[in-house]
Protein backbone atom coordinates (compact mmCIF):
# COMPACT_ATOMS: atom_id res chain seq x y z
CA UNK A 1 0.00 0.00 0.00
CA UNK A 2 1.62 3.21 -0.86
CA UNK A 3 1.59 6.34 1.63
CA UNK A 4 -1.21 8.12 1.58
CA UNK A 5 -1.45 11.88 1.94
CA UNK A 6 -4.21 14.05 3.68
CA UNK A 7 -4.93 17.36 2.87
CA UNK A 8 -7.72 19.74 4.57
CA UNK A 9 -9.62 21.47 2.17
CA UNK A 10 -12.12 24.20 3.60
CA UNK A 11 -14.40 25.08 1.45
CA UNK A 12 -18.24 25.79 1.06
CA UNK A 13 -20.07 22.80 -1.49
CA UNK A 14 -24.27 23.54 -1.22
CA UNK A 15 -24.80 20.24 -2.29
CA UNK A 16 -22.65 18.57 0.48
CA UNK A 17 -23.76 17.77 4.02
CA UNK A 18 -22.51 20.82 6.50
CA UNK A 19 -20.25 21.85 3.27
CA UNK A 20 -18.40 18.83 2.58
CA UNK A 21 -17.16 17.40 -0.51
CA UNK A 22 -16.29 13.66 -1.14
CA UNK A 23 -12.81 12.80 -1.54
CA UNK A 24 -11.46 9.89 0.34
CA UNK A 25 -14.11 6.74 -0.24
CA UNK A 26 -13.10 6.61 -4.22
CA UNK A 27 -9.55 6.29 -3.10
CA UNK A 28 -10.82 3.27 -1.00
CA UNK A 29 -13.30 1.30 -3.02
CA UNK A 30 -10.22 1.60 -5.98
CA UNK A 31 -7.73 0.05 -3.34
CA UNK A 32 -10.37 -3.03 -2.64
CA UNK A 33 -10.38 -3.50 -6.54
CA UNK A 34 -6.91 -3.39 -7.15
CA UNK A 35 -6.33 -5.99 -4.31
CA UNK A 36 -9.41 -7.91 -5.98
CA UNK A 37 -7.11 -7.55 -9.42
CA UNK A 38 -4.44 -8.99 -7.88
CA UNK A 39 -5.45 -11.88 -5.86
CA UNK A 40 -7.23 -12.49 -9.29
CA UNK A 41 -3.96 -12.81 -11.17
CA UNK A 42 -2.36 -14.79 -8.57
CA UNK A 43 -5.02 -17.54 -8.55
CA UNK A 44 -7.01 -17.30 -11.80
CA UNK A 45 -10.48 -16.84 -10.51
CA UNK A 46 -12.12 -13.04 -10.06
CA UNK A 47 -14.01 -12.89 -6.77
CA UNK A 48 -17.25 -11.05 -6.69
CA UNK A 49 -18.21 -11.13 -3.15
CA UNK A 50 -16.69 -8.09 -1.13
CA UNK A 51 -15.03 -8.27 1.64
CA UNK A 52 -12.74 -10.13 0.33
CA UNK A 53 -11.41 -12.66 2.96
CA UNK A 54 -9.12 -15.89 3.02
CA UNK A 55 -12.12 -18.25 3.57
CA UNK A 56 -13.53 -17.54 0.29
CA UNK A 57 -10.20 -17.04 -1.63
CA UNK A 58 -9.68 -20.71 0.01
CA UNK A 59 -13.05 -21.62 -1.31
CA UNK A 60 -12.33 -20.17 -4.82
CA UNK A 61 -9.31 -22.13 -4.93
CA UNK A 62 -10.64 -25.43 -4.36
CA UNK A 63 -13.68 -24.86 -6.35
CA UNK A 64 -11.32 -23.97 -9.16
CA UNK A 65 -9.37 -27.44 -8.19
CA UNK A 66 -12.85 -29.50 -8.62
CA UNK A 67 -12.91 -28.53 -11.96
CA UNK A 68 -10.37 -29.64 -13.48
Amino acid sequence: MPKINNYIVETVDPNGPYGAKESGMSVAMSAAQAYNGAICNAIGIYIKDYPLTPDKILKAIEEKNKGK
